[in-house]
């Protein structure tokens, strides 16, 4: 009987553990009101950055039967993502030295909220000018320059987890002070008498254009002659005569002083006059935050913050107003670390920005009756 084929020896079968784990790698995107009793009725009612996850954190279990001290990063949970800017300002900032700047940069959020956010800003900014984050995630930029010249400086936000957002780059030119300032301290500081308020609107040189508030011609008239007098040249006046039930709020608006016009805040019209039923339509640059009140021409107050949409090129408000005669806006806004709430009448914000806590604009527009 012959013997058997001898066996091929079988192969051993792996060692248990040895086996290598399958690890998927991806790249991913980060996306770092008191109503008046006058005449006017309202109807109606970014990307992020990628940044490397911190390591540590977490417990990597070495696969069995393997060997090495190999370390990998911790990935942050999907709800875990970097803060990101939004509503961020375009183009550089433009300012003089020894004028007050209050603008809002953007504001930074974050799925665990603005409460745990810190600020970089990494760069040099010019003495006497500040970056903050605010309430609600806001970055403010303000201050009064005390010196000239281009700054350039990056921002960006850190989450309680270490995350960091995508850094936004700001220009802020300074320009030495010129005869401008001269000019419009003339024009805020006029005394034209009772009913009577006068406001730069721009500024150039020898040229300027400026909005007048008044209940009659004549002080208008007046400031005309005297400002050519005194300042050399003719200036581009827009007289905004108002009802004498309005004169209350621009007495009030006197007494405050010039250093409430900081140009932080200006409202813009889609068109200043309109006939009763039309949509009135503007912005509220600066006015994140910001409230918004209408006073008419009977001296009716009616609370329009609501309205405020916030966007990239300020908060917008569209709304339908019934109405007759000269029609005043005003915006309203408390200054970043001043302490001051929102939350206050107009009168009490006035006071405040009589103390220099708070921004102040006009808007004026005219309603021609009904359709």
């Amino acid at each position: 009987k012959s013997d058997p084929e001898p066996q091929a020896p079988k192969p051993e079968d792996p060692a248990e553990g040895s086996t290598e784990p399958n690890v998927n790698t991806g790249v991913g995107t980060l996306t770092a009101p008191s109503d008046g009793t006058g005449s006017v009725s309202v109807n109606g009612g970014s990307d992020g950055g990628i940044t490397a996850p911190p390591t540590g954190g977490g417990q990597i279990q070495q696969p069995q039967g393997g060997q090495g001290n190999t370390q990998l990063s911790a990935i942050p949970k999907p709800e875990n993502q970097p803060p990101t800017l939004r509503n961020a300002h375009q183009g550089a900032v433009n300012a003089v030295q020894g004028e007050a700047i209050n603008l809002v940069l953007g504001s930074f959020f974050d799925e665990e909220g603005p409460t745990g956010l810190t600020l970089n800003v990494d760069g040099t900014l010019p003495a006497g000018i500040s970056i903050r984050l605010v309430d609600g995630g806001t970055v403010q930029l303000f201050g009064t320059a005390t010196e000239f010249g281009t700054f350039a400086v990056q921002i960006a936000a850190v989450d309680p987890q270490g995350l960091v957002s995508r850094p936004a780059s700001l220009s802020l030119v300074i320009a030495q002070p010129s005869a401008h300032s001269t000019v419009r301290d003339y024009i805020l500081g006029y005394d034209g008498g009772t009913c009577f308020l006068s406001r730069p609107v721009t500024l150039a040189e020898r040229t300027a254009q400026i909005e007048v508030f008044a209940a009659q011609v004549p002080p208008a008239i007046a400031f005309d002659s005297d400002f050519k007098r005194d300042q050399g040249f003719e200036a581009n006046i827009g007289v905004r005569l108002i009802s004498d039930a309005q004169c209350p709020l621009i007495n009030a608006l006197d007494q405050v002083g010039p250093q409430a016009m900081d140009n932080s805040l200006v409202i813009t019209l889609a068109r200043d006059e309109l006939t009763s039923g039309d949509r009135l339509q503007g912005v509220v640059k600066g006015g994140e935050g910001a409230r918004l009140f209408l006073f008419d021409h009977l001296g009716g107050l009616t609370d329009l913050s609501a309205r405020l949409t916030p966007g990239a090129g300020g908060a917008s408000f569209g709304l339908p107003v019934q109405a007759e005669g000269p029609q005043i806006l005003i915006a309203t806004k408390p200054r970043p670390g001043s302490g001051v709430s929102a939350d206050l009448t107009l009168e009490e914000l006035l006071g405040a920005a009589q103390k220099g806590q708070a921004s102040i604009a006009l808007g004026f527009f005219i309603m021609n009756g009904r359709s």
